[in-house]
């Protein structure tokens, strides 16, 4: 019963982690297309919801809020991206709880 348990707790964790690589591959994209980040926006999930929501950019950095809706209904996970604007990459990355 416990390994079951662990098994769908790893299994969770993984699809978290890959929901935010791929959104923040998604929003570095946009920002090195476009020159801009947009104000906010989801991306849609097979199992989830990404809402994320940019910040005005402060120097040479641009704050984005990442928020993960999980489909199974009481999983919600937060993340903030740093991103440099003079190279329009992430330069850091915070997962909040």
């Amino acid at each position: 019963m416990s390994e079951r348990k662990m098994a769908h707790e790893t299994a969770t964790i993984l699809q978290e982690e890959y929901y935010f690589l791929s959104s923040v591959k998604k929003v570095e994209g946009m920002f090195q297309e476009k020159g801009t980040i947009p104000a906010k926006g989801t991306f849609s999930y097979v199992k989830g919801t990404m809402d994320y929501q940019a910040e005005t950019p402060t120097g040479y950095v641009q704050k984005v809020n990442f928020t993960l809706h999980l489909h199974t209904g009481d999983e919600t996970a937060i993340g903030r991206g740093f991103f440099d604007t003079r190279t329009k990459r992430l330069s850091k990355w915070i997962e909040l709880k």
